[in-house]
């Protein structure tokens, strides 16, 4: 089976960030409703995940183990 490797035109981060922005922006153009809720959480999980992929970027002193 052959894998295909694809590089990344930008990195993890700005990916992420930019996913979490645009949905932000566009769930405050919506109405109350699934489709803006499902937005935000989609701009939530894209945030959290940046969050633990800088954190695990941390020394493991900083990260609370010894």
């Amino acid at each position: 089976m052959h894998v295909r490797h694809l590089k990344q035109s930008c990195t993890l981060k700005s990916r992420l960030m930019g996913i979490a922005q645009e949905a932000r922006r566009r769930a405050a153009t919506l109405p109350l409703g699934e489709e803006r809720d499902s937005l935000l959480r989609l701009a939530i999980q894209s945030e959290n995940t940046l969050q633990i992929e800088e954190w695990l970027g941390l020394p493991r002193c900083k990260r609370g183990l010894h």
